[in-house]
């Protein structure tokens, strides 16, 4: 065996050597393709602005290579969408592997680049909607909420069509005339969420009667008593600026008290979510707002009074955009005069 060996063994060990290089180039330059899910990173949009899609949250990348370099964990790597100029609209956003990968391996992305809307941030108010399913002939004569309105942001587009925002719904027990209790708001449209510091809850007041237990209430009134009508004029909670309602709106209350009270010592109101859109001079969302809801207060507090119904409880409002004043030949002169 060492005779073996030692004959010619320069040529035996090159010949050895060779076959080991061999089969390490061989096993080496062996390629292979593995494709992975890749998670996409949510780009970080000038503050102005907000998304009106949302991006893929994971893109298919394949791999190829070595197949000793594709014993890889895909959750190192991350896609990460770039544009260095974002605008309200459609953008395009180009995608990039990082960390990258090692020279010997190709990569194949599913999409090299991805189209994204963006909109416009905007902030608004809205009046809040009660949802609830009223007990088997029975009536809602009268409700009070806090607050009656609430702030919300989001694109442009979603908040300047919508016209509230509705409580999560109620199903009113038959064994009551009352509720009494802080709801959720439902889900709110895509993207839109409340502004800092609003209340995720509204405190909610609802009275509701079959008409035997309504008439019930009003023939036992407290000795002293009485129940009056009146027919108070309502007004928009908010300033409408240059708009104004079409129509004069009026509402009832009905109430229970020793004394009788004028429509100066009540508010009737409801928040109006209406706007002028500058760029087109016509009214958002629309020029006519249904289902307003209706909240009657007294302007201050007051001992012994009890709301026992508002009528109607919710309103349709028609707007209008109020007509420019013409100037009198004074107002004209003087500015004239102070344009020289």
């Amino acid at each position: 065996m060492l005779k073996f060996f030692q004959h010619r063994w320069q040529a035996k060990l090159g010949s050895l050597i060779i076959a080991i290089i061999f089969y390490y180039y061989v096993q080496y330059t062996k390629t292979a393709t593995k494709t992975f899910f890749i998670r996409v990173e949510t780009p970080t949009i000038p503050n102005h602005l907000v998304f009106r899609e949302e991006p893929p949250a994971f893109i298919k990348v394949e791999f190829s290579g070595p197949e000793e370099l594709l014993a890889i964990d895909p959750s190192n790597f991350k896609l990460y969408m770039i544009n260095t100029g974002p605008t309200a609209g459609l953008n395009k956003f180009r995608l990039e592997l990082i960390p990258p990968p090692p020279p010997s391996l190709q990569i194949h992305l599913e999409y090299s680049e991805i189209e994204i809307q963006l909109d416009n941030k905007k902030r608004k108010t809205f009046p809040i909607q009660p949802i609830y399913d009223l007990p088997q002939n029975k009536k809602l004569y009268y409700w009070n909420f806090n607050p009656t309105s609430i702030t919300v942001e989001g694109p442009e587009s979603t908040i300047n069509r919508e016209f509230n925002l509705k409580l999560m719904p109620l199903k009113l027990s038959a064994n009551s005339s009352i509720f009494y209790g802080k709801v959720m708001f439902q889900q709110m449209p895509k993207f839109t969420k409340l502004v800092e510091n609003q209340p995720f809850e509204v405190q909610l007041e609802l009275r509701y009667y079959s008409e035997e237990e309504f008439q019930e209430k009003i023939n036992q009134l407290p000795q002293g008593f009485n129940l009056f009508e009146l027919e108070i004029p309502l007004n928009c909670k908010n300033n409408l600026g240059n708009l104004e309602i079409a129509n004069e709106q009026k509402v009832k209350v009905f109430y229970i008290s020793k004394y009788f009270l004028t429509a100066d010592s009540f508010v009737a109101e409801t928040f109006c979510p209406v706007e002028v859109d500058n760029s087109s001079e016509s009214i958002i969302p629309s020029n006519y707002i249904p289902d307003l809801p209706v909240v009657v207060k007294p302007k201050i507090e007051i001992q012994e009074l009890e709301i026992l119904k508002i009528e109607p409880l919710t309103v349709g409002l028609q707007f209008r955009i109020k007509k420019k004043i013409p100037m009198n030949q004074l107002e004209k002169g003087l500015q004239e005069h102070l344009i020289r």
